[in-house]
């Protein structure tokens, strides 16, 4: 049986991660600030092992990778308008707290590393669906954290042979993704708007388009990055669903779910923002046998009910 460590392993991400390593066989640490993440999203997950503490302390880290097999890296300040807020944390926490689980896992000997990286870092460079031979081109301090810790994962295999497979995940939504936040993200603001009978901020009139992913098909891609002999050991990978939804959509699509026809808010776009974004999925199909299998009507009405249920307590 292997031991993982998850770092971010009580956000939202995080927490399903653990939830479907541990159905899996897996015995798993988490170690996590707690800054966003919650306790409460790994109650009921048996044999969990919380770690509350911070990846950009060194020291830390290294005690969180002691006996671990691998680590399966997704602790991360996220959100391009915080990062635009702040651009100095998203840095420390993203660049120098990916350089610490990295640097800790070198001297460890941890196998595999699985890291977490965000389709931000394509931009508005010309050509759709994104592939990952693209040339990036971050337009927020998130955007540029996040593909800094790519080419520290880069540099730490280069020199050391430490393997990561980095996947860069679009838009995921799901149970547990919080919406108490001035900084959440679009899923859990609409579906709290609806719930309340509130009308949502559509911001750039919800002209943007995104690759929606349920948060249950991208820990199943998470862990089949983590056990595929078939990829190499400096892999960057999109995990996405294959179908796009522009914004103004998903809001109505949302109400429609909900039972409510608010209209929204209409707000200026807002920087760092990019107008589309979708995925080639070829290496998610050939180096992780990986397709998204929920459709965004399901994953969104298992979404409403969790925030239905945690509304009503």
């Amino acid at each position: 049986m292997s031991r993982l460590l998850v770092t971010g392993g009580a956000g939202f991400i995080g927490a399903q991660v653990c939830a479907t390593a541990i159905a899996a066989g897996y015995t798993v640490r988490v170690l996590d600030d707690l800054s966003t993440g919650l306790r409460s999203n790994l109650e009921g997950l048996p044999g969990i092992e919380l770690l509350v503490g911070d990846i950009r302390e060194l020291a830390c880290c290294e005690h969180a990778v002691r006996d671990v097999d691998a680590v399966i890296h997704l602790a991360a300040r996220g959100s391009v308008p915080r990062s635009i807020d702040d651009p100095q944390a998203t840095m420390r926490t993203n660049v120098m707290g990916t350089t610490n689980v990295l640097d800790a896992c070198r001297r460890a000997g941890v196998r595999r590393v699985v890291q977490s990286s965000s389709s931000s870092i394509y931009g508005v460079v010309p050509g759709l669906p994104r592939r990952e031979q693209q040339r990036p081109d971050p337009r927020s301090p998130y955007a540029a954290s996040k593909l800094a810790a790519e080419h520290v994962a880069q540099a730490w295999h280069a020199c050391w042979g430490v393997e990561v497979v980095t996947l860069r995940l679009f838009n995921v939504y799901g149970p547990r993704q919080r919406s108490d936040s001035s900084y959440a993200a679009v899923v859990p603001l609409f579906i709290a708007a609806a719930l309340s009978g509130r009308p949502a901020e559509l911001h750039g009139g919800g002209e943007q388009s995104r690759a929606f992913t349920y948060v249950e098909d991208v820990a199943e891609g998470i862990l089949a990055a983590l056990r595929s002999p078939r990829v190499g050991e400096n892999e960057r990978i999109n995990l996405a669903h294959e179908a796009c939804e522009p914004v103004r959509e998903l809001h109505a699509r949302i109400g429609a779910l909900v039972g409510v026809d608010i209209p929204p808010r209409i707000t200026a776009a807002r920087r760092g923002d990019v107008l589309s974004s979708s995925a080639d999925l070829e290496r998610a199909r050939t180096l992780l046998g990986w397709t998204a299998q929920t459709s965004l009507d399901a994953g969104l009405a298992a979404t409403i009910a969790w925030h239905r249920e945690r509304m009503s307590r």
